[in-house]
C-alpha cells in the first residue's frame, strides 16, 4: 500500500541520516541503495485516483530514487554526491509530507 511503502522510504531516510552522523560510509551507501529500491517499489503503486496526490508522490519517489542511487555511489562522507543526495532526500520528504496531508484529508492514515 502507499502508506506502508511511504514508511519504508521514511525509515530509509532516517537510517541514512543516522549513518552519516555515525560516520559509517558503508552503512550510508547500503541504506541509500535500499532507499532507491524502496522508492521504486512505492512508485509502482502510482497512479492514485487523485491527480494532486499522484503528482506529490511522484515527485517524492523520483527524488528518493535519484538520491538513493546518487548516494549509494558516494566514495566518501564528504563527497559532493552525498551532499547533493541529502538535499534531494530532504526535498522528497517535503513532497511526501504534503502527500501525507492530502491522504489524511481523505481519511487515509
Amino acid at each position: 500500500s502507499v502508506v506502508s511503502n511511504d514508511q519504508l522510504v521514511v525509515d530509509d531516510a532516517s537510517a541514512i541520516k543516522a549513518s552519516v552522523r555515525a560516520g559509517k560510509l558503508k552503512d550510508v551507501t547500503s541504506n541509500c541503495a535500499g532507499l532507491a529500491v524502496d522508492a521504486g517499489t512505492a512508485y509502482g503503486n502510482l497512479p492514485t485516483p487523485d491527480a494532486t496526490l499522484t503528482d506529490e508522490l511522484n515527485t517524492a519517489y523520483e527524488d528518493f530514487a535519484r538520491a538513493g542511487g546518487q548516494c549509494a555511489a558516494a566514495a566518501s562522507l564528504g563527497s559532493g554526491k552525498l551532499t547533493a543526495a541529502l538535499g534531494t532526500i530532504a526535498a522528497g520528504l517535503v513532497s511526501l509530507k504534503r502527500a501525507t496531508r492530502l491522504l489524511a484529508a481523505e481519511g487515509v492514515h
